[in-house]
């Protein structure tokens, strides 16, 4: 996973603008490509979209899921939600349970760098528990 600064990160996020939630919505795909995430889906009622990376463990199916509060190509309006980071594991029939231990919350306030290297930060936390065998 890498994390580069860019040109824009001391510009301040407006959450009121379309644009600017437009572009926060751009530098949370950039990030999670960057750092190997792919996307996977739709989820929910509004169709947020959804975002995984494997990780590399042998004795579980384990994965990071976050949930980017990305619907269309703009995140929600204020005050609707944080982008999620958790880490799920395939209980076979049973599907994904999700890990009560680690559950990052981002909140999209405040410059753009200061949201994402909260972001890059939470899925370092989130893949680093997928890795853990006590996470479970």
């Amino acid at each position: 996973m890498s994390f580069q600064k860019q040109e824009d990160d001391e510009k301040i996020y407006n959450p009121n603008l379309l644009s600017d939630r437009k572009m926060l919505a751009e530098k949370i795909k950039e990030l999670l490509t960057s750092c190997g995430f792919s996307f996977g889906g739709f989820k929910g009622n509004e169709k947020e979209e959804l975002w995984i990376i494997d990780v590399a463990n042998r004795s579980h199916e384990r994965r990071v899921e976050v949930w980017t509060s990305i619907v269309g190509d703009a995140v929600r309006g204020v005050g609707t939600d944080a982008i999620r980071a958790c880490v799920t594991r395939d209980k076979g029939m049973n599907g994904l349970v999700s890990s009560k231990k680690i559950k990052t919350r981002v909140n999209r306030t405040g410059q753009y760098g200061a949201i994402r290297l909260r972001l890059y930060k939470a899925l370092r936390v989130a893949y680093q528990a997928g890795l853990d065998v006590k996470t479970w």
